[in-house]
């Protein structure tokens, strides 16, 4: 039950959705890894936003949608929050900036593992073996995330949208909540945002749209989410693989 898409649950007939029977007309659905987790993050409050892009990644696509991605949630918190970018970063310089900031916001690639403490986000690496600069990937592991100790004044929200964020792939673990998105959860965020499979970049970068404008209007993180993932399901109703990746983790 742990990878089971539950928000995404609707009546269907003939390969369409019918009007008013799906979960997300009557609820904001939301999912914890643990009860303790859940009360852990909900005792923190913060501020401020953070975004992390990697439109080049070394051995992988390029995320060509990434710095449009980033120039819209800026433009969309403009009245709402002050935000700061890292582009390109090492995981260490993630790490350390993550307790100074409410909001973080992720638009990179991931990667889940068979071990779910190795699960990925990938960043970037400089070594300079031999006086000769190259770049290679870093990783930003579940563990490093869930190890984090935040400070009470930051912690409210992570958005790491990237592939399978939501997704622990051992069969030996299918219903153990390991994944980027609740090591984000138990490191002290009180809300996050991740996805269940891999998602296309436009899915994302709508998804993302909507979510900021509305949170700017609303300030309320479970409601922006929902607001954002109806806009990708009105789309399309009939194509869940289209817009029910996403899920909202806390409260």
């Amino acid at each position: 039950m742990a990878q089971a898409p539950i928000h995404a649950a609707a009546k269907f007939t003939k390969g369409t959705v019918k009007a008013n029977m799906t979960t997300l007309q009557y609820c904001l659905p939301s999912y914890t890894s643990t009860i303790r987790a859940l009360q852990y993050s909900r005792s923190r409050k913060s501020q401020q936003t953070l975004i992390v892009t990697m439109p080049m990644t070394p051995g992988d696509t390029f995320l060509s949608g990434v710095t449009k991605e980033a120039d819209k949630i800026k433009h969309n918190l403009r009245n709402f929050s002050t935000v700061a970018t890292l582009e390109m970063p090492t995981a260490a310089c993630v790490l350390q900036a993550l307790p100074g900031y409410s909001i973080a916001h992720f638009a990179c690639h991931g990667v889940s593992s068979i071990n779910p403490a190795d699960s990925h986000l990938l960043l970037l690496k400089a070594s300079v073996p031999g006086g000769v600069c190259t770049e290679e990937v870093d990783k930003l592991r579940v563990e490093d995330i869930a190890a984090l100790n935040i400070p009470a004044e930051a912690a409210r929200l992570a958005y790491p949208p990237a592939c399978s964020t939501a997704d622990s792939p051992s069969s030996d673990l299918a219903d153990e909540v390991t994944h980027i998105v609740s090591s984000f959860h138990i490191a002290g965020f009180i809300n996050v945002i991740g996805a269940l499979w891999p998602a296309q970049d436009e899915d994302c970068h709508k998804m993302a749209a909507d979510f900021y404008s509305t949170l700017s209007e609303t300030d309320n993180i479970p409601l922006s989410y929902r607001t954002a993932i109806l806009g990708l399901m009105n789309q399309k109703p009939s194509q869940p693989l289209y817009w029910a990746p996403f899920i909202h983790f806390g409260a």
